[in-house]
């Protein structure tokens, strides 16, 4: 049996599947629309999913809630 290379462990940050923009918002000069803009612009393969219980949709996505 060999030893997990340590790098894969940190798989998980560096290399997510989908994402969760705590605070998104539809503001356009907002931190949380920011970094959905920017998600969607450099091309995020993985989900992304807008939090903030006062929009339906941010970015042009789904607003949730909550986590």
């Amino acid at each position: 049996m060999t030893a997990a290379n340590p790098l894969n462990q940190l798989d998980a940050i560096l290399k997510p599947k989908s994402v969760a923009v705590i605070g998104a918002s539809s503001k356009e000069l907002s931190i949380g629309n920011r970094v959905i803009k920017n998600l969607i612009d450099f091309g995020f393969k993985g989900g992304i999913y807008p939090i903030n219980p006062k929009h339906k949709k941010v970015g042009g996505l789904k607003c949730f809630p909550s986590c």
